[in-house]
């Protein structure tokens, strides 16, 4: 709770990654609360009934226990939560990734890439696997009328880099004899995967 604050409150004082978690979750406490079906505080967008999503959800077991807080900024608990108790949970069927991505058709494509990935495509390692079914889902979301729109959109999350891949060679240099000195090649390995995959989903992601 208290990292969840201070990133939110301060974005110098955690990374990114951090912050963009704390967006997301201020934003689902949010849409929870004030998306019910049944006041009609919200509307359908497209192809996406929103008020049902969030419905589903609760039911599903969504609880997210804060929200943010008066001024807009940090995070404050709705009530008091007890020693080892959860202040959120999240459904693992609101969670975008390759169970959940939309069409089913590509869904059903991430899927079968996974699953035949080690073999037909020599991507060994589980974390690769995980990065190309993750990241085109998230590609697949946010090119189409979704219920996450305003989350993705932020600038927190729409603005997003990796740190990394900006730095210059000189700044590189002070990554030498660090337990992150590889963290360039390996975040470019990334990309390259990313690119070379690319084109079995290209139908649906562009």
């Amino acid at each position: 709770r208290r990292a969840l604050r201070k990133a939110a409150a301060s974005p110098g004082v955690m990374g990114p990654a951090w912050r963009r978690l704390g967006t997301l979750l201020i934003w689902i406490a949010r849409s929870q609360d004030t998306c019910d079906a049944s006041q009609g505080q919200c509307s359908s967008t497209g192809a996406v009934d929103v008020p049902l999503f969030w419905k589903e959800a609760k039911e599903n077991g969504l609880m997210v226990n804060f929200k943010a807080g008066a001024n807009g900024t940090g995070v404050i608990l709705k009530k008091d939560v007890f020693y080892g108790r959860a202040v959120a949970k999240i459904p693992r069927s609101i969670v975008i990734g390759p169970e959940t991505a939309r069409p089913l058709e590509l869904r059903r494509a991430l899927v079968e890439f996974e699953e035949t990935a080690e073999t037909k495509y020599n991507l060994t390692v589980e974390d690769h696997r995980h990065l190309v079914g993750l990241a085109f889902s998230l590609l697949a979301e946010n090119r189409s009328e979704t219920v996450f729109r305003e989350w993705l959109d932020d600038r927190r999350v729409a603005g997003a880099d990796v740190f990394v891949l900006s730095l210059t060679n000189k700044q590189r240099l002070a990554l030498k004899g660090t337990t992150v000195e590889a963290a360039f090649e390996e975040m470019t390995a990334n990309v390259d995967i990313l690119l070379e995959t690319a084109g079995n989903f290209t139908r649906w992601v562009g």
